[in-house]
């Protein structure tokens, strides 16, 4: 019993760190989901922005009417060659923070980045400077880039067309950002359930707890009368000694017929 008993403990204290680890999780996922809300509600925002202005040519294609803050042309392979220069030779002043806003295109704000990178070269690891481009929404402030924020550099024409592909992915994040929500819409509840779950043996243990609390006070009264009785039959055994009392008797060590002699030669007449 006392090996059930143990066993039962064994697998309450499992289900007691599996409720924990669930509870974390939980708190995890409501996080996640709170944010995902978050950011798919400022996608929404950026999608229904982007395509009230967007616009195609006579076959259907999206149009790239990029404005550029410092150079003025319509050209696609002009604006390609001005971003690839960009790309390799911008540097920012001291007084910028390493980003630099430098055109707009449906509504967004388009930018140039310098930031750190880290790669490996002969095992060892080396930092690197390289310029990246991203567009941000105005109203969400969500960053859009594309191939990492590279541009091509053998294209211009692609080049070109860089803000454009990265704008236009918001229609894929909308999509990333709602599968997500719904699979914790599906997780959640069921986190929920293993953390209110209680121990499913808990009565069977408390019973056998009880049945063991039982058998050990009567084993505990057996154990007492048994005592009490091998006591008793001690105290029957036992024989009483008592002392016989001494008696003293003193005898005198003169012949008696001296003694009455000496009773008489004392008298007086």
């Amino acid at each position: 019993m006392e090996k059930k008993i143990a066993v039962l403990e064994s697998l309450r204290n499992a289900h007691h760190k599996e409720v924990i680890r669930s509870r974390f999780q939980l708190e995890n996922l409501q996080s996640d989901k709170e944010k995902t809300i978050q950011t798919l509600d400022k996608l929404m925002l950026d999608e229904i922005n982007y395509k009230n202005q967007l616009q195609y040519d006579k076959d259907g294609a999206k149009l790239n009417p990029i404005q550029l803050d410092s150079f003025n042309s319509a050209d696609a392979e002009a604006i390609g060659v001005f971003l690839i220069r960009l790309s390799a030779n911008w540097k920012p002043n001291f007084s910028e923070d390493g980003t630099q806003k430098i055109g707009n295109l449906y509504g967004f704000d388009l930018f140039i980045r310098r930031q750190k990178e880290t790669y490996e070269d002969k095992a060892m690891f080396e930092y690197r400077y390289q310029n990246i481009f991203y567009a941000e929404g105005k109203d969400s402030s969500i960053k859009y880039s594309w191939n990492q924020g590279h541009i091509n550099i053998d294209n211009p024409k692609i080049a070109a067309r860089y803000f454009l592909n990265a704008i236009d992915r918001v229609d894929s994040l909308k999509e990333k950002y709602q599968k997500n929500l719904k699979e914790l819409e599906q997780n959640i509840p069921m986190l929920q359930q293993l953390v209110v779950k209680p121990f499913e043996k808990e009565g069977e243990l408390a019973q056998l707890k009880k049945d063991v609390s039982k058998l050990e006070r009567e084993i505990s009264i057996k154990i007492q009368e048994n005592q009490m009785k091998q006591h008793n039959v001690a105290d029957e055994n036992t024989i009483e000694v008592k002392e016989t009392p001494v008696v003293k008797i003193e005898k005198s060590l003169l012949p008696k017929k001296e003694i009455t002699e000496r009773k008489v030669k004392g008298m007086r007449i």
